[in-house]
């Protein structure tokens, strides 16, 4: 309640207004934790501008859905659901578009809502992965359902897309965070979660050579 005061009192000091209904509290931790806390500490009372702030499970923040377990299952469901919806356009308008323009259309409208902060979110979902291979093949017009083709056919359908997997796309997007981190590239506060480290030695064995640190977050 102190925090929130105090960020009250900024806002008002820089001729801002805090709007209390849009201000939410989330306890976040994993659930085993939040069952062991007693009935009392389950429910966080935040009070701001002589009002307590409502508790929420989950809420959504700059376009990510986040609950209480930071599990990203809503987000994920979320993500289907937009995916879906213009996976619907697609199927409408295709047989009025070249390849050429399927691929367009699935580059600027679809492939933007899997991308959009994956680097937080991003994980092995089967739902997602399902949703782009279904993706794939409306737009090469290959009939069946994508949950039964082969896990080579799909490989085949996303190469000739020049896609990567929903997985390998999360990763190739975290190693371009990391790369620009590590090399200055980005925010100073991102480039602080890095430190270089000395090669581990086992007896008079040196594992890596010494002019390569590693990396650790």
């Amino acid at each position: 309640t102190t925090d929130a005061e105090n960020i009250s009192q900024w806002c008002l000091l820089n001729h801002m207004a805090a709007n209390i209904t849009k201000t939410k509290v989330m306890l976040i931790t994993t659930w085993q934790k939040r069952l062991s806390l007693p009935e009392h500490l389950r429910t966080l009372k935040v009070k701001m501008n002589g009002e307590y702030l409502e508790n929420v499970i989950t809420d959504k923040l700059l376009g990510v859905f986040i609950n209480n377990n930071l599990s990203w299952e809503c987000h994920i469901d979320s993500v289907v659901r937009r995916v879906n919806g213009k996976l619907a356009l697609l199927r409408r308008i295709k047989g009025c578009l070249p390849l050429v323009s399927r691929k367009m259309f699935s580059n600027a409208h679809i492939l933007p809502h899997i991308d959009y902060c994956s680097t937080v979110w991003g994980s092995s979902a089967q739902s997602l992965y399902l949703a782009q291979k279904r993706v794939a093949r409306a737009i090469l017009d290959v009939k069946g359902k994508a949950i039964r083709a082969p896990e080579n056919r799909t490989r085949t359908l996303l190469s000739k897309l020049g896609w990567l997997k929903v997985q390998d796309r999360v990763n190739f997007r975290k190693s371009i965070m990391v790369y620009k981190s590590v090399n200055n590239l980005s925010p100073q506060y991102m480039s602080d979660m890095f430190k270089t480290c000395a090669p581990k030695q086992s007896g008079k064995m040196c594992t890596r050579s010494a002019d390569k640190g590693d990396l650790v977050l």
